[in-house]
């Protein structure tokens, strides 16, 4: 009955066979678990969730199927009191079914750990949506902003940076170190570093490896790292996907006029705003 049930509705056999063996106990009953699961689903629907993400969240936190959709119902409630609308606590859980499982009072304080730090309420529920999984780090937020003070960066260096990427309030010193290191490494300096990720503040989050897979296009046309790095300190924002995913019909464009890529390579490191042209431009 609950296992036709899960089929029907788009489960695996793997997921209900993790499902069945956490509800193995005779505790519960499958007419139990399929009027829970029924009640779940309807409850998920009506606020717009599909039955991916539906799954997606059963399958993280099956436990929450034991209990009554009304504790999950005030849970929401709870978050909704603390200043979340209904869009953003729904995206939250979708993005971190786990919030469904910490207590108000751990999330509470954690929003009481951004709040010092001058985050507005909009940057706040931004922040909290794009990395709802913050709210169980154990990381103390202020060490984070001191550790980037200390780098170089202003407060609103950092505020920009945080809600451009919510996710570096997970990085730990020691990974932030080696990234920024890595940085120094292949020419950039502190202030270069500082001005580029505050533009791109995705870059924190990224290893050189994952720059330079970024920036393959470019050097498989035969531009060393160089002029890369020279590149990017005059454009930070060529590193953007709108701009990294044309630059190969730009450089194709460029060849189609007959000039080399030696000359090519040469004017877009004196000008690669280039790059950022239209063909007709």
């Amino acid at each position: 009955m609950l296992e036709e049930y899960l089929l029907d509705y788009g489960y695996t056999e793997y997921e209900i066979n993790k499902l069945k063996k956490l509800f193995s106990s005779n505790r519960y009953s499958q007419s139990t678990l399929l009027y829970n699961f029924k009640n779940y689903h309807q409850y998920f629907e009506k606020n717009n969730m599909t039955h991916q993400e539906i799954i997606h969240i059963m399958t993280i936190i099956p436990s929450i199927l034991s209990e009554s959709v009304e504790n999950t119902k005030a849970k929401i409630n709870d978050l909704h009191i603390l200043g979340f609308n209904k869009l953003t606590i729904f995206s939250m859980i979708k993005n971190y079914p786990y919030i469904l499982e910490l207590s108000i009072s751990k999330i509470e304080g954690k929003i009481e750990e951004l709040e010092k730090l001058s985050f507005s309420k909009t940057n706040l529920n931004h922040i909290l949506t794009e990395c709802p999984s913050i709210l169980k780090n154990q990381i103390s937020f202020e060490q984070r902003i001191k550790y980037l003070e200390d780098f170089g960066y202003s407060k609103k260096e950092i505020n920009d940076i945080i809600i451009g990427s919510p996710s570096l309030l997970e990085e730990n010193e020691k990974s932030l170190d080696e990234k920024l290191k890595e940085l120094q490494e292949i020419g950039f300096s502190n202030t270069d570093i500082i001005r580029i990720t505050s533009i791109i503040p995705k870059i924190l989050t990224l290893s050189i490896q994952d720059i330079k897979e970024k920036l393959k296009d470019l050097l498989d046309f035969g531009y060393k790292e160089i002029d890369l790095v020279e590149i990017i300190k005059k454009i930070p924002f060529l590193l953007k996907d709108n701009y990294l995913d044309s630059i190969q019909n730009k450089l194709q464009f460029l060849l189609s006029y007959d000039f080399s890529k030696e000359s090519i390579i040469f004017m877009t490191k004196k000008n690669p705003y280039i790059f950022c042209y239209s063909s007709e431009n």
